[in-house]
């Protein structure tokens, strides 16, 4: 069962568009517009959004735009304006998918659950736990010791790609790729986030992660229970 976000200001059609998602075990949340909608992606840790584009107070493009600061969950934007520059527009912008307000419901469903199945990499468990750090890469929340870290997205981005291959060496070159979306950067700005996250992770006095600079060749996360002083 997966949390779906429907983020959609016509009452009938977000309503609709809920009983779908429950009539196929998911749990539906519903906001009317950009704004709730945000504040219930940093309360309810979605794992999907399925938002409208056209909406008062915050549309779907801002919401689009805020989303993507913090988070990869999977975006649908539903929309009644189909034309290719639309899609383009919103596909460009970071969502996952586009489709039109025309769309039945088993195609719907189908789309929500192929956009799942991407959202979790193969080979990679939603979590990666040691001595010291636990990273949750469904909901995105770090911790330290049990203790709560608060990443910036790059930051985030950042941990998960030396996490993921912890023991290994990553140049600065992947960690770009991985952890910067448009690839821009170099490695002054690796070197630079990844002293933030030092400082970030160095929480209490027990174990506690360790990214080592591994000269000449990158980075490197050591696990508390095998890093060297």
């Amino acid at each position: 069962m997966a949390k779906i976000l429907v983020v959609d200001d016509n009452e009938d059609w977000r309503a609709l568009v809920a009983h779908w998602v429950e009539s196929a075990g998911h749990q539906a949340i519903q906001a009317p517009n950009g704004q709730v909608g945000l504040r219930e992606c940093f309360s309810q840790h979605p794992d999907l959004l399925l938002m409208d584009v056209a909406m008062p107070v915050m549309d779907g493009w801002e919401l689009l735009e805020r989303v993507r600061e913090m988070s990869e969950t999977p975006i649908i934007l539903l929309s009644g304006m189909v034309k290719e520059a639309e899609k383009v527009r919103g596909l460009s912008g970071g969502a996952d998918d586009y489709v039109g307000k025309s769309i039945g419901k088993a195609e719907l469903l189908a789309r929500i659950d192929a956009n799942l199945r991407r959202a979790v990499r193969p080979g990679f468990e939603p979590e990666y736990r040691d001595a010291g750090l636990v990273v949750d890469f469904r909901t995105h929340k770090v911790s330290v010791q049990g203790e709560k870290v608060e990443l910036s997205p790059i930051e985030y981005r950042l941990l998960s790609a030396l996490v993921r291959s912890a023991g290994a060496v990553r140049t600065a070159e992947e960690l770009l790729d991985e952890a910067w979306e448009d690839g821009t950067g170099g490695p002054a700005n690796v070197r630079v986030y990844v002293s933030f996250l030092r400082k970030k992770l160095a929480v209490g006095t027990g174990p506690h992660p360790v990214i080592e600079t591994v000269r000449s060749f990158g980075y490197r996360y050591a696990a508390p229970e095998a890093a060297t002083v």
